[in-house]
């Protein structure tokens, strides 16, 4: 191996070790939406009904299980088993 091709070697392994740990480096602080309005948004039903939120259900007390990925219906499963268990 040639120095130029060692040297390459090492800037591209200092420039990728570099891009690596200032990727993540970046910090958010949490946000708290107490006293913030809920944002607008409008979506289909699973009735097939389109709904606007919070609109379309403003003066009643709503419980809404977004699933927000695949795999959360799992999640959303498990709350409407308790939900349901606590009607009977």
């Amino acid at each position: 191996m040639t120095s130029k091709s060692r040297f390459s070697h090492f800037t591209w392994g200092l420039l990728i070790s570099f891009m690596l740990l200032t990727g993540c480096a970046t910090q958010y602080v949490n946000k708290d939406p107490t006293g913030q309005p809920f944002p607008d948004i409008s979506g289909q039903g699973l009735d097939n009904k389109m709904y606007r939120i919070p609109r379309d259900f403003s003066g009643r007390n709503i419980l809404f299980l977004l699933g927000y990925k695949q795999d959360a219906q799992f999640d959303i499963d498990r709350w409407l088993i308790g939900l349901d268990m606590t009607m009977s």
